[in-house]
């Protein structure tokens, strides 16, 4: 079967700054694809909004499903065992740390 020539893959060229480019490519390789692929992928959910059965990184919903589920019952379980062993204020200490780490990785991406 011959695809129409509208429906085969091209190569074309963009111009970026390095940093730019840098940014990009560490997207690209966090969402385990190359970069031309990440590009369309993006542009594809501009046009039709992300995928209703797929979450981020394009990794089916239900995988994304299981691992909240995992990292929620893993941190009640650890809520529970530290308010037992009364030390739930360094556990907020250690959450407050965790927060501040996590909004400096948001304003890097």
């Amino acid at each position: 079967m011959t695809r129409d020539k509208e429906d085969r893959r091209h190569q074309h060229a963009i111009t970026v700054t390095d940093s730019e480019w840098r940014r990009l490519k560490a997207r690209a390789e966090g969402a385990g694809m190359p970069v031309s692929r990440f590009i369309v992928h993006r542009l594809a959910e501009e046009d039709t909004g992300p995928s209703p059965d797929r979450g981020p990184g394009g990794l089916p919903a239900a995988v994304w499903r299981r691992v909240a589920r995992e990292v929620l019952l893993l941190g009640r379980l650890e809520e529970e065992r530290l308010a037992a062993a009364r030390v739930s204020q360094e556990r907020d200490t250690l959450a407050a740390e965790v927060d501040t780490w996590l909004a400096r990785q948001e304003e890097l991406a």
